[in-house]
């Protein structure tokens, strides 16, 4: 029987959020069985991704348009309705869906990274609105962090496996360099002043440690996705987001963290605490077993 799989994110910084569907595409892949997947975004769709995943856009949606009294004329809600899911995942952004996720005939299952309590209660014009846990069949946390209720726990969810990446010798290819060299791949990309502030920071892994510095940004795409190249990379500079920690950590790479202020996201903390981490199945296998049982 063919399941229908809808993948919600309304994550606009970036491609972070479109990768977590991008994630879960190649972990039903990975299963088999017989689906239609469709990640609905109104953010940023990273280059090439159509090959791996049905991409749905999404017109920027906010209070009004989703709205108890109008949603649904909702872009999202039409959507929704239009691809009737037998599963809708909604990643992180609960508040756009609340009005009507009760109203969905369909299994319903809520992801959460490390994110404050004040997430979880918005105020609004017309008065505040909270998180309901009972809305959904399953929520799951993809990252250790105090829960304000109960969640239950997969391990980080992460694009690639590490079977599914570029060897060493074909990284180096692609990039131009000698596998013989040690290498330093820099992926942190913020603010282009504090990225520049950063590379003049660790410029001293190839002055002084003998390190090949290759800079992610400055390749056509920014390497994506940049895990693909992690067999080249001896040592790694990146963020502490959700993706590049994760990533460096389930590939068990050598790295420095850099973490930057994020209203509801601490990453210092995942940084101080989770940095040495382990993990040994990819948390997007773990979801798309509970899916496809």
């Amino acid at each position: 029987m063919l399941m229908r799989i809808a993948y919600y994110t309304s994550g606009m910084s970036g491609w972070g959020h479109a990768v977590q569907g991008l994630a879960v595409a190649h972990a039903l892949d990975r299963h088999g069985g017989r689906h239609d997947y469709a990640v609905m975004t109104p953010g940023a769709v990273p280059p090439s991704a159509a090959a791996d995943a049905r991409f749905i856009p999404l017109p920027p949606e906010g209070e009004e348009e989703l709205s108890p009294s109008a949603y649904t004329e909702s872009a999202l809600y039409r959507a929704l309705v239009s691809f009737k899911p037998d599963v809708l995942i909604v990643e992180l952004h609960w508040f756009m869906v609340h009005a009507f996720i009760q109203t969905l005939p369909c299994r319903k299952i809520f992801l959460c990274r490390e994110v404050a309590p004040e997430f979880f209660s918005i105020p609004l014009p017309g008065g505040a609105i909270a998180f309901r846990p009972d809305d959904y069949d399953l929520v799951l946390a993809t990252e250790p962090f105090e829960r304000p209720f109960p969640m239950e726990e997969i391990n980080p969810i992460v694009l690639r496996n590490p079977d599914e990446i570029f060897s060493r010798a074909e990284a180096c290819r692609r990039l131009g360099l000698d596998p013989a060299e040690s290498i330093c791949l820099f992926t942190f990309k913020e603010d282009p002043r504090e990225e520049l502030a950063a590379r003049k920071t660790y410029s001293y892994l190839e002055e002084e440690g003998g390190y090949r510095m290759v800079y992610a940004a400055d390749y056509e795409n920014g390497l994506f996705p940049v895990a693909d190249y992690f067999n080249a990379c001896d040592y790694l500079v990146t963020g502490a987001g959700y993706n590049s920690f994760w990533e460096a950590r389930w590939f068990r790479k050598e790295a420095i963290f850099l973490p930057m202020p994020r209203r509801f996201e601490n990453q210092y903390r995942r940084v101080a605490e989770l940095s040495d981490s382990t993990f040994d199945e990819n948390g997007a296998d773990q979801l798309a077993r509970l899916m496809l049982k």
